[in-house]
């Protein structure tokens, strides 16, 4: 079994004729046509939120556009699927989720402690205590029983992104303790959401 960030299908997105579908990195480049992609699609926020974000740290990480002459030769010209491939070989090896060596957002250690439901990874699943005094009535124990790999690697991210303190053991996120985050987001003439790579350049730094 194997997956990596960089290489497989990893988003959940809608397209401008509503289809909804798998995409790779590669395939976010697309502008034209009913089949771009609008927007990302999971049914939960903080996903797609998390998906914005690791995208558009991505494409930073792959074309890094110095200029505003840069920064418009991707606007004007997005890079073909393969050019997003090429561009990412030298860093596929530090995206693999599973597997020997360096893994996405996990630590170097080895595990120790008890194991706990993959749905920890979800900000909004009950802690331990809580379960144990039985007091998750607004969040709710139980929901994810199994994650795809997929969503566990954009849990994972938007765990590391957005985490809270959560006591003994459980560290805050890389950013500090909110999620709260601005992104610009694009729309046409006509009101309609605009292709997500543009929305997706519009935030790069």
């Amino acid at each position: 079994m194997s997956f990596n960030v960089l290489r497989d299908l990893l988003f959940w997105i809608v397209t401008a004729s509503g289809k909804r579908r798998w995409a790779r990195l590669a395939d976010l480049a697309v502008v034209d046509g009913g089949d771009a992609p609008v927007a990302f699609d999971w049914p939960r926020a903080d996903l797609n939120i998390a998906s914005y974000e690791l995208a558009i740290g991505l494409a930073w990480l792959l074309f890094q556009p110095e200029t505003d002459e840069d920064w418009h030769d991707l606007w004007r010209t997005p890079p073909q699927p393969d050019e997003v491939d090429k561009a990412a070989e030298a860093f596929v090896h530090a995206f693999n989720l599973v597997g020997d060596g360096p893994l996405f957002m996990q630590d170097f250690e080895a595990f120790t402690g008890e194991t706990t439901p993959v749905e920890a990874l979800l900000i909004d699943t009950p802690g331990a205590n809580g379960q144990k005094k039985n007091a998750d009535l607004l969040t709710w124990r139980g929901r994810y029983p199994a994650l795809g790999l997929p969503a566990a690697a954009l849990s994972l991210y938007a765990l590391q992104q957005f985490a809270p303190a959560g006591g003994a053991g459980n560290r805050t996120s890389m950013r500090g303790g909110g999620p709260l985050t601005t992104l610009v987001t694009l729309e046409d003439a006509a009101r309609r959401p605009a292709p997500l790579w543009r929305s997706v350049l519009a935030n790069l730094p």
